[in-house]
């Protein structure tokens, strides 16, 4: 007997061939034995006849196409494009492929979904696979974006709110900024009881209540301040020492003086003067007195004038002169 040619099949007993060209969606090497011996891979077809090997399933003059964007196969054999099966809702099918997938979390896939998968709207979220419709993204299968996060498109679990925003409202695809003289902690939901404390200021975004204090040598006694300029310069005769002041720290000490906007009791009393305690400026020994000393603390340290000698004028610091 003679080989089968390549292109045909030859039954059992043939006589002849040229009957037998090998059938679309297929390829006939030497001896095939039936016309469905050899088909094209799943996820493929072959509109030609008389085809020889398995390239003609790949690439040749009559490349099999694949199945369109949104539909599948699992079937061999196919011989045109309506042969592939539409898509299913919630899946997607790349048209090469042999199988349905499902749709990915954060979206839906109506039928015939390719790639082109449609995320589940601003606002809402779904973490489970398989959805077929955007109701589906507000449903028992999805949800709506609850308060104190934000869901753009196609987000599959909800996003807390950055410390810094708030978002008082469901359903929403962005949070709020947090509102200057208040502070906003991650997730936050309504801004209102987060008021600024005492001792610190609150710009706009803030994100702790002591993210922002009062520097040394100020203060502030008032919630929901914004700004740096809220921080009062400490009291004359007081200091602010360290950072949030609500009130100033104490009194200057006695033997020192403090200017406004002091950091502590750091300016010595100067000669020919005395501070007591809380003093803003030295205050001079009176006339008939005098102090060549720093740091006294009352108008009592402050040295009467020598026998024989004559002191004119305050805040002296030596005798004026010999008497005459």
């Amino acid at each position: 007997c003679k080989p089968c040619p390549e292109g045909y099949y030859c039954f059992l007993n043939s006589t002849d061939y040229l009957d037998k060209p090998c059938p679309v969606g297929h390829y006939c090497p030497a001896n095939t034995e039936r016309p469905d011996q050899f088909p094209c891979s799943p996820g493929t077809f072959n509109p030609a006849e008389k085809q020889t090997n398995k390239t003609a399933c790949l690439s040749s003059t009559f490349t099999p196409a694949f199945c369109p964007n949104g539909t599948y196969s699992n079937q061999t054999g196919l011989v045109k494009s309506s042969d592939c099966s539409q898509c299913l809702p919630g899946y997607y099918c790349n048209g090469f492929a042999s199988a349905k997938t499902l749709c990915p979390e954060g979206f839906y896939c109506p039928n015939g979904t390719g790639h082109d998968w449609q995320a589940c709207p601003s606002g809402s979220y779904s973490n489970i696979k398989g959805l077929r419709t955007s109701l589906e993204c507000n449903s028992f299968i999805g949800s709506i974006c609850p308060a104190g996060h934000y869901c753009p498109e196609g987000t599959d679990y909800p996003i807390g709110c950055p410390a810094g925003s708030y978002q008082d409202l469901t359903n929403m695809k962005d949070c709020k900024d947090c509102p200057a003289g208040y502070y906003c902690y991650g997730n936050t939901t309504y801004y209102t009881p987060n008021s600024c404390p005492e001792g610190f200021y609150c710009p706009e975004n803030t994100t702790d209540p002591n993210q922002y204090p009062c520097p040394p040598g100020t203060f502030n006694n008032k919630t929901e301040q914004t700004v740096l300029g809220s921080c009062l310069p400490c009291i004359p005769g007081k200091y602010c020492q360290g950072t949030g002041n609500i009130n100033p720290t104490s009194y200057c000490s006695a033997g020192w003086y403090c200017t406004g906007g002091a950091l502590e009791s750091q300016n010595d009393c100067t000669v020919g003067h005395y501070c007591p305690v809380g003093t803003s400026e030295p205050l001079p020994c009176s006339n008939g007195t005098f102090s060549p000393n720093t740091n006294l603390a009352s108008e009592s340290e402050c040295s009467a004038c020598t026998g024989g000698f004559y002191c004119n004028g305050t805040g002296l610091i030596a005798v004026s002169g010999p008497c005459d």
